[in-house]
């Protein structure tokens, strides 16, 4: 059995490349190359995520199809792959999902068409045209800081969707598909959608002066957003985990006061920090592979300040 690699910082990115219909045959799973000493790559999959039973050592390539593998048919696969050297194995990278086709039915959806997106009120609301193909079952949303690099999918029923509790100055890409009821999905919608919710400036009126002075100052409009800082897990941007939660802590200020600390996780959940000046969130809980977690400090007239943090989930060796 493979020991753990320890003393390399292996990030990458996993994707399935598709071919006019969506199937096993014209389908191949596709990754960037990792650092370090790597000796090559192993295929985990499963028919739920976080379970991987079946794996594939594939050698030293960065892309493999998937017809190699015995998929079922009308079945959904979820990938993982790992890097390897002399040592042993790195975590997962980010979760794909495939799914299978019912025999008869390899043709997917056309991607949905009229993709919006508006921000209202600080949340990113997106809207899109209805699918006519008379199979059609549901619509997929994706969003995540990287473009067409995104968190786990979000089913949706209608055509329209709210995503709140983004971070501001973030630059957050977002796309919509359509899968039909044998399981087939459609490529992203395009083009992509970006957007960035900007930090709200302070327009509060100055008070009534009650008292008659020489000098009445300038009114100034604060700008100024907060300072954020983490300290646990990591100070820098990455952070490789071994337990399903985590314990975020850090300092923050402001020359006016903070109001509050949140974060909001990519691949799912939100909340608000105990504490301001000396903010501390616990239990994150984290999906394995790639977690997208944003923290935003904001002051008493809406500035914010917004920090990224990309943890991945380490999964024990096979």
């Amino acid at each position: 059995m493979r020991q753990k690699i320890r003393y390399i910082l292996i990030i990458f990115f996993l994707s399935i490349i598709c071919g006019g219909y969506v199937s096993a045959g014209d389908s191949v799973l596709k990754w960037n190359a990792s650092t370090g000493d790597v000796s090559g790559y192993i295929i985990y999959y499963g028919i739920a995520q976080g379970n991987y039973p079946f794996s594939e050592d594939v050698g030293n390539v960065t892309e493999y199809a998937l017809s190699n593998f015995p998929l079922s048919e009308g079945t959904t696969y979820y990938f993982v792959v790992r890097a390897y050297n002399a040592t042993g194995e790195s975590g997962d990278s980010n979760v794909t999902i495939f799914s299978v086709p019912d025999a008869g039915d390899t043709t997917p959806p056309l991607p949905p068409q009229g993709v919006a997106g508006e921000i209202v009120d600080n949340d990113i609301v997106l809207t899109w045209l209805a699918n006519s193909e008379p199979d059609f079952s549901v619509y997929r949303v994706y969003y995540g800081i990287s473009s067409r690099y995104y968190g786990s999918p979000i089913p949706v029923d209608g055509t329209e969707y709210s995503i709140s509790w983004l971070g501001a100055d973030v630059a957050y890409y977002f796309a919509v598909t359509a899968v039909d009821a044998s399981g087939n999905e459609s490529g992203y919608s395009s083009p992509e959608i970006q957007k960035t919710i900007m930090p709200v400036a302070d327009t509060q009126a100055p008070s009534v002066v009650s008292t008659i002075v020489d000098t009445i100052p300038p009114v100034v409009t604060d700008t100024q957003s907060p300072v954020l800082s983490m300290k646990k897990p990591t100070k820098g941007e990455y952070y490789f985990a071994r337990k399903t939660v985590l314990t975020l802590s850090g300092t923050a200020s402001d020359n006016i006061g903070v109001k509050e600390v949140r974060w909001v996780h990519a691949q799912g959940g939100s909340g608000v920090a105990s504490g301001t000046s000396s903010w501390e969130v616990l239990d994150v809980p984290l999906v394995k592979g790639s977690n997208n977690i944003t923290i935003i400090a904001e002051d008493e007239v809406g500035n914010t300040t917004s920090y990224n943090l990309n943890v991945f989930l380490w999964e024990k060796a096979k």
